[in-house]
């Protein structure tokens, strides 16, 4: 299996979206794939179908986290296998020390071929810098928003390597692209000039009313309507990550 972390560079930058979509996007394409949330907000599993009034999950007996993330594993209406956080008395540092035990994924019920897409807590860089060399992938979302410059300068303290440079499994996905919104768009446009090109994921997610709209039935973007605006562009997000990961294996 591959293991990939997808994190928001701030709060509200859109990871748990990108990870709920990117896993759609990449069941269309026929790919093994499964999503483990290590958020303490338990967000995931509602793009999934869990009801609301569910509360186990992975972590509800953390102390026993290697073995109960196996049997946490759910399957939502169109597929997609999952793993919900659950809700409990723990703390998001709690949770990323379960997460650090390397057996944790080993227990999961997943194919040499799946992708596991992690979802990282918000605005934690030091996180990701930690799990870097063991990740096959990782993508720092952002969005075009006046605090991202501040946190991209933060982020960038975190992640730099020895020798001054970045992780070679690690990328900036952008997210929320307007440009027919003027502040939206100058402010992508000033960010992607600041970020080494290399680093960039070559694509933006577009802002899509739709996204807001297929959570409130607890649907991805591509059961809730087909014409979504941004399905296609997460067609082509699933099929970059998988092309990264295929180079990786293959090295």
């Amino acid at each position: 299996m591959s293991l990939i972390a997808i994190q928001s560079l701030f709060g509200g930058a859109g990871a748990t979206t990108v990870c709920a979509n990117l896993a759609a996007a990449l069941l269309r394409n026929e790919q093994h794939v499964m999503c483990v949330d290590a958020c303490i907000w338990n967000d995931l599993r509602l793009w999934f179908g869990m009801a609301r009034n569910q509360h186990n999950g992975w972590m509800t007996h953390s102390e026993q986290a290697a073995e109960s993330i196996h049997a946490s594993v759910a399957r939502s209406e169109f597929g997609a296998k999952y793993v919900p956080l659950g809700e409990g008395d723990f703390s998001q540092d709690a949770v990323l020390a379960a997460l650090s035990n390397a057996t944790v994924f080993d227990q999961l019920p997943a194919d040499d071929d799946t992708l596991i897409l992690v979802n990282l807590p918000s605005a934690r860089p030091e996180v990701l810098a930690r799990w870097l060399p063991n990740l096959d992938l990782a993508l720092s979302v952002w969005s075009p928003d006046p605090r991202v410059a501040q946190r991209l300068q933060h982020f960038g303290r975190n992640v730099t390597t020895a020798d001054g440079g970045i992780h070679d499994n690690l990328f900036l996905l952008e997210n929320s692209y307007a440009p027919q919104l003027e502040l939206n768009r100058d402010i992508s446009s000033i960010i992607r000039f600041q970020i080494a090109e290399e680093t960039q994921v070559p694509l933006a997610l577009p802002k899509d009313q739709h996204i807001p709209e297929a959570l409130a039935p607890q649907q991805s973007g591509f059961e809730y309507s087909i014409g979504a605006a941004s399905n296609h562009v997460y067609q082509e997000l699933a099929e970059w990550v998988c092309q990264h990961v295929a180079s990786k294996v293959g090295n």
